[in-house]
């Protein structure tokens, strides 16, 4: 990764996505709504209301959820294969008012050459507070020795309700390097061989004296 403590990635894009707890909420609705007008019952003019006012604050809070933070991606810790690597984001919440709360993070572009280096990588946090910065790990298994290189990365939230999922996508191109396994050298073999040149070496006379 970078030897210093990271840039500011750069936000290229914010989107909301679809997902079946939201699409169910949508559909719900509309049925609540067909459902009052064919009716004309005011129990379901109600229920459509509130279902409405709903959907209306989950997508305006989750919006402001994640329009005010920034992220830096930060300098890894040593990854070797076949154990877990370990990516550190620092997220700080430039808002002044509303927290930032449920973000997951995931890598997106693991552009591989050949042999993938890295397995997924996706982290999480929980809350932060307005204005404060949390610095927040994401594992990922190394599969192969060699250079992984990073790119874009995607922070989502579904707060508050679950219904509307937003999302920010960033770039910042970066690289993790990882090591071969660390292998332990038999000993047994090596200080037999120790041992059997140091008896030769005795049986043989010496010029010098016991001192060389």
């Amino acid at each position: 990764m970078n030897q210093q403590q990271g840039r500011e990635a750069k936000i290229v894009g914010r989107r909301y996505l679809f997902h079946a707890p939201g699409i169910t909420y949508a559909v719900t609705t509309i049925v609540l709504i067909l459902g009052a007008i064919n009716g004309q019952n005011n129990f379901l003019f109600a229920l459509f209301g509130l279902a409405t006012g709903g959907l209306v604050i989950s997508g305006f809070l989750s919006g402001a959820n994640l329009m005010g933070i920034r992220v830096t991606r930060l300098q890894s810790l040593e990854a070797r294969v076949g154990e877990r690597a370990t990516l550190r984001y620092r997220i700080t919440n430039v808002n002044r008012w509303f927290p930032a709360c449920a973000l997951l993070i995931e890598e997106l572009t693991l552009r591989r050459a050949g042999t993938p280096r890295l397995g997924s990588i996706i982290g999480f946090v929980a809350h932060i507070p307005p204005g404060e910065s949390v610095v927040v790990e994401a594992g990922a298994d190394c599969l192969s020795r060699g250079l992984a290189s990073l790119s874009r990365f995607r922070v989502t939230s579904t707060f508050p309700f679950g219904l509307t999922r937003k999302s920010v996508l960033l770039e910042e191109p970066d690289q993790v390097v990882v090591y071969p396994v660390h292998a332990q050298l038999r000993t047994d073999p090596v200080q037999a061989a120790a041992g059997e040149r140091l008896s030769q070496s005795r049986a043989m006379p010496s010029r010098h004296g016991d001192e060389f």
